[in-house]
């Protein structure tokens, strides 16, 4: 997107979003080594929500690009592989490769051929019913899955129709038991970009954005038994829609934390096994408090290096490719 058309905020939010996921997993892995962490403990959970937010804005990312720059189905639909694809294949390509050299460090993970194979076709979760290799890339077979649907409606029409048949085609999936309900979440994120597109949600930006942090946050006392699709779904959207519409911020640190979200939310699954294996190897013991703030930092660090030195880099090449 050229700078008048970028939503910076949206990016900010990406960040966020990731590093909700990151806490998540710092807070479960805590768990597994049995590493008592009290002052996170209440947030068990919680950091789930930043899938939420990642389809919400998707949703709403898509039906704002192809409003603002139309684009035929072919184009957009390898647009959208070439953003993900080249860094998901190498990093589980890469994960297969360590497991194979070093499985002495990977007690806990083992695969078969079908699962590796279904895994770069983004399509584990559903064929399978398991997590792919790089197990954050179920969230990515449902992002794979909303861009084919959306990319079939722009074959067979303009926008709206590709509004139509993504909707369509994600409650005919759910219905039949294909999908989690959670994928509905894109329904919302295009009905945001909608709403935001007509204009008529900048008077309720700052309300949307308000009553959106109130319930995400309130979940951490109230802890609603509702379908997460209504507990994080609904947040996820009024926070977008609230982010979308108040000033944008200019191009800063946060922007491009944004920008290395993609790399930060995949590079994790290496960082956070990692400094927890190597803390619990020293011989001095290491406050649980500071091995996970040392994991979600070490996680920001090498998801920059990796967005700087892989991630873009490629892009580039296998978009001259495609």
């Amino acid at each position: 997107m050229t700078a008048p058309d970028r939503l910076n905020n949206l990016q900010i939010l990406r960040f966020a979003a990731a590093m909700l996921v990151v806490l998540h997993h710092v807070i479960w892995t805590s768990s597994s080594y049995n590493l008592s962490m009290p002052v996170l403990a209440p947030l068990t959970g919680w950091g789930e929500s930043g899938v939420d937010l990642f389809f919400v804005i998707s949703g709403f990312v898509m039906v704002y690009i192809q409003a603002l720059r139309p684009r035929g189905a072919a184009t957009f639909f390898l647009n959208r592989v070439a953003r993900i694809l080249p860094l998901y294949w190498l990093l589980t390509l890469l994960l297969l490769l360590l497991f194979l050299a070093l499985p002495q460090f990977f007690a806990s993970f083992e695969t078969t051929w079908q699962r590796s194979i279904a895994s770069f076709f983004f399509s584990s979760t559903f064929l399978l019913r398991e997590l792919p290799v790089l197990f954050v890339g179920w969230t990515l077979e449902y992002e794979m899955l909303f861009y084919a649907l959306f990319a079939l409606g722009l074959l067979c029409g303009g926008l709206r129709l590709a509004i139509l048949f993504s909707a369509i085609g994600l409650l005919a999936s759910m219905f039949a038991g294909f999908i989690n309900p959670l994928a509905l979440e894109f329904i919302f994120g295009m009905a945001g970009a909608g709403l935001y597109l007509s204009g008529h949600g900048k008077r309720f930006a700052w309300f949307f954005l308000g009553l959106g942090v109130i319930l995400l946050a309130s979940w951490i006392w109230i802890r609603p038994d509702l379908d997460r699709l209504w507990s994080f779904g609904l947040p996820a959207l009024l926070i977008v829609l609230g982010v979308a519409n108040i000033r944008q911020a200019g191009s800063n640190l946060l922007t491009y934390l944004g920008d290395a979200s993609y790399s930060i939310y995949l590079v994790q699954v290496f960082t956070i096994p990692a400094i927890y294996k190597l803390a619990i190897k020293l011989p001095v013991a290491i406050p649980t408090a500071l091995v996970a703030l040392t994991a979600i930092l070490a996680t920001i660090a090498a998801g920059c290096l990796l967005f700087r030195y892989v991630e873009q880099p490629v892009l580039v090449r296998f978009r001259r490719i495609v």
